[in-house]
């Protein structure tokens, strides 16, 4: 017998106008009012935030009961799975009609117990428990996002595919299962004793979501969870001398505790960058469009430019890092007490390919105490679903942006674990995808105060849920009832210009779904089938005779033209048919910035040619007032006042001081040097060894004075932004051409 409680809220969902009745057959886009549909939901929802499946205790069979009632209203069996009790778990099943069964089940997978929630930090009227939906159409209550309102989703969904007698090629099944919060036994439950009668093959459930803003302004994205990292939980355990407080000693366990925490804080981490970021990004790119999104879709910029950046983001650095946190700790209950040993919760998120046992005794070796050891209580690795060419992935991200200009969807490895992480050893294509958009405020809300989603977003996520489920699961419009159809095909992801893979188009041999009206889309003639890959037992098609040779060889393709480089400023061309003449490059020169002008420190003088010292030189056009007299020998150091003369046709780096003219280095001659604008040497001129480095007089001394050596200034950052940039431009408009 059902509690008072749960009889008046299956009531009140009972008593919501029908928003459902259509005429069998005919549930397209433009037949349902997608609008009541989704007021319906979420009175539903209201009722369901009402019924209390805090974890702990849990008492997930009140949600199991309230669901199995708003079920068996619209036609749908479900079977109880009890836990314990007061705790259970649902199992409802919409089979596809006899015969008709081309592919095995899609479960729409979602938890009962809501986690715990402070309940004087919330408003009175709109309290944990309370299902309150205020003025705006904001429905309160925990569960609301996490995850009592993708549960109601999808049973309406289910409810919308019973109501309309739609025929489908795969049996839906709703599992709602009890303690995921905490220990995940519903799920295991579930694997353990029913797996063999359900065995499905995709899986949605929660982990990813529609984010706001969360790259670019103005920009929503899907992100659609197609994996989650390793969770391995763990004591770290400092031991020491025992002793009372009133004696603050050294070496006591919770001083080295503290000392490790502190070692702990100090371990250097580097990103690892998962191919399924990688291609969120660059469709996020692809749709941003601009110099920006050119960025994000190149990988080397990426890791070059936006390292920094995602590595400050404590979310971006959690997705691309092994992380180490510090949850809680223990230790002596009395205050006057210093325990033998103190110890603290470790909990270790892992990415795939990081090996549990491997990272805890690196992180040993690092704390490098004997005094410390680290007990693991529990450890799962990460496990990631396969989503290229999956039909359903190309759905959830093809449905989520349509219509919507400006949004995107992409994959994403998620940092924490849901249910999912008990599926996918299994073999099961399981992702997250929550099809509701939140905002940054709403979405700290899950696991916090005010949790609350509105009505405009669950009426939004129905209708894309729904559309994703008859997108893989229904027959096509038209075709024979008992005949079996085979599963739509969908074209695998195309590929940018820049490697990142654009949002699949709407599967095709079927009907679009949800469409304002019926299109058939056609169904691509059968191509052959492909020859055996290596391991994995397929086999070709054995020809019976061999292929006629072709008539005439056919000319190769085109080759795809080059993309073109941009020149150096810094590199001199020669003209044609001209020799070009060998550089020279000294050991200490170093390269300049971006745009300065070339300095010429030390040249070979040859005998019998100029050497100009004068009006071809930097020093040139004021040689005459700067140099030493013409009676000056140059074996010894020409006197220049540098700080009289700075050279004003000398182009300056942005933003720098101008800096004095050089002073000559030291040069034999066998007779006297002019200084004018040409100053030509009678014997063999050489220069002497090139000094290490070259010197620059500081203003206002003379050459024979003070010194200090030029160094080469770095390019900055911000030019180094504006190179990585033109440079993607470039890359982008050659691959366009």
């Amino acid at each position: 017998m059902l509690p008072i409680s749960l009889l008046i809220t299956a009531a009140l969902a009972q008593d919501t106008p029908d928003p459902l009745a259509t005429a069998p057959g005919t549930l397209h886009g433009a037949a349902i009012d997608w609008t009541a549909a989704g007021m319906a939901t979420g009175a539903l929802l209201s009722a369901y935030l009402k019924v209390d499946t805090l974890n702990p205790p849990g008492n997930e069979a009140r949600g199991a009961d309230f669901l199995a009632t708003w079920l068996g209203q619209q036609g749908i069996a479900s079977e109880k799975l009890e836990l314990e009790p007061g705790r259970a778990s649902l199992i409802a099943r919409v089979p596809a009609a006899p015969g008709t069964a081309t592919q095995a089940p899609l479960c729409l997978l979602s938890h009962i117990d809501i986690a715990q929630a402070e309940a004087a930090r919330w408003d009175p009227e709109k309290g944990p428990l309370s299902g309150h939906i205020d003025a705006d159409g904001m429905i309160w209550g925990r569960g609301a996002l996490d995850m009592k309102g993708m549960t109601t989703m999808e049973a309406m969904a289910m409810a919308l595919v019973v109501r309309h007698k739609i025929p489908l090629n795969r049996d839906l099944i709703l599992l709602a299962v009890a303690d995921e919060e905490v220990d995940n036994r519903g799920i295991s439950q579930v694997i353990a004793e029913r797996w063999d009668q359900i065995g499905c093959s995709h899986v949605i459930n929660e982990g990813g979501m529609g984010l706001k803003d969360m790259l670019f302004e103005g920009q929503d994205v899907y992100t659609i969870s197609v994996g989650e990292k390793g969770a391995t939980w763990a004591h770290l355990v400092a031991s020491g001398e025992p002793g009372h407080g009133s004696v603050p000693r050294p070496g006591t366990s919770p001083a080295k505790l503290r000392e490790a925490m502190d070692r702990l804080d100090q371990r250097k981490v580097r990103p690892t960058w998962d191919p399924a970021v990688m291609e969120l990004l660059a469709n996020a790119g692809a749709q941003q469009g601009g110099l920006s999104g050119a960025i994000l879709q190149k990988p080397g910029l990426v890791k070059g430019l936006l390292k920094r950046r995602f590595m400050s983001n404590p979310i971006t650095r959690a997705v691309l890092t092994d992380t180490v946190n510090i949850t809680g700790f223990g230790g002596a209950k009395e205050p006057n007490v210093v325990p033998g040993e103190s110890w603290t919760n470790l909990d270790m998120r892992l990415l795939p390919g990081t090996d549990a046992q491997a990272f805890v005794a690196d992180l040993v070796a690092w704390l490098d105490d004997p005094a410390l050891r680290i007990d693991v209580s529990s450890s799962h690795p990460a496990a990631v679903s396969p989503w290229k060419d999956d039909p359903l992935y190309a759905a959830m991200a093809a449905r989520s942006v349509q219509g919507k200009p400006q949004a995107v969807a992409g994959p994403v490895l998620s940092v924490g674990y849901t249910d999912s992480v008990a599926l996918r050893p299994l073999g099961v294509r399981a992702y997250g995808f929550v099809p509701l958009v939140v905002d940054e405020d709403q979405l700290a809300t899950m696991h916090g105060d005010d949790e609350r989603v509105s009505i405009a977003q669950i009426t939004d996520g129905l209708r894309i849920l729904t559309q994703v489920v008859l997108d893989v699961s229904a027959q096509p419009l038209g075709s024979a009832a008992p005949a079996p159809v085979p599963p739509p095909v969908v074209p695998p992801p195309q590929t940018g210009p820049w490697g990142g893979a654009v949002v699949a188009p709407i599967p095709a041999g079927g009907v679009l779904w949800g469409s304002d009206a019926p299109v058939a889309v056609p169904t691509p003639a059968p191509a052959a089938a492909p020859a055996a890959a290596w391991g994995r037992g397929e086999v070709s098609p054995v020809p019976t005779a061999p292929a006629p040779a072709p008539a005439a060889t056919a000319a190769p393709p085109c080759p795809r033209p080059r993309p073109r480089r941009i020149p150096s400023p810094c590199r001199l061309r020669v003209p044609h048919g001209a020799q070009r003449r060998p550089r020279h490059r000294l050991p200490h020169r170093r390269p300049l910035p971006l745009g300065a002008p070339r300095r010429r420190s030390h040249s070979r003088a040859r005998a019998g040619s100029q050497a100009r010292t004068g009006g071809g030189s930097r020093m040139g056009r004021c040689a005459g007032s700067c140099a030493a007299s013409a009676g000056s020998r140059m074996g010894r150091h020409a006197r220049r006042d540098t700080g009289s003369c700075a050279a004003p046709h000398r182009r300056q780096p942005l933003g720098r001081q101008r800096q004095p003219a050089r002073g000559n280095s030291r040069a034999r001659t066998g007779s006297r040097a002019r200084t004018g604008s040409r100053a030509r040497t009678g014997s063999r001129a050489r220069t002497g060894p090139a000094p290490a480095p070259t010197w620059e007089a500081e203003p206002g001394a003379r050459s024979e004075g003070r010194a200090r050596p030029i160094r080469a200034f770095p390019l900055r950052r911000q030019d180094a932004w504006v190179v990585a940039i033109a440079l993607a431009a470039v890359e982008r408009e050659s691959a366009r051409g």
